[in-house]
């Protein structure tokens, strides 16, 4: 579950609270530079695509992409256009869409965007 904002949580505090103990019920997942990389390259290739998306769909949409779990939503007007550009595949070869599976060897470091100096 993701909450857009807690900024309009609730009318009021009592309510805030509520929204809050509820959230703390769920699993966190960790975001990395990954995640936003892939959000902004979604995001990018959906506005090639002449796709208008919000960058925050576009964040949720790589979050779900990279812990290969499903968009459950009642938000379908914002995703359905990320869903219908989008083609899974990811098979056994040489290659894959989850760059985290590779080591990489000889290459220069720090490695921009993904190191710091």
């Amino acid at each position: 579950m993701l909450k857009e904002s807690g900024l309009d949580w609730g009318r009021d505090e009592a309510e805030f609270q509520r929204e809050w103990r509820n959230l703390l019920r769920f699993g966190f997942l960790e975001s990395s530079r990954w995640t936003f990389l892939r959000a902004a390259s979604l995001y990018r290739f959906l506005r090639r695509k002449g796709v208008t998306v919000n960058s925050f769909d576009t964040t949720i949409a790589a979050v779900c992409l990279e812990n290969a779990l499903p968009l459950l939503t009642l938000n379908r007007r914002d995703f359905e256009p990320i869903a219908r550009h989008i083609v899974l595949c990811d098979g056994d070869g040489v290659t894959s869409s989850d760059l985290r599976l590779f080591t990489y060897r000889n290459r220069r470091r720090p490695l921009f965007p993904f190191e710091r100096d």
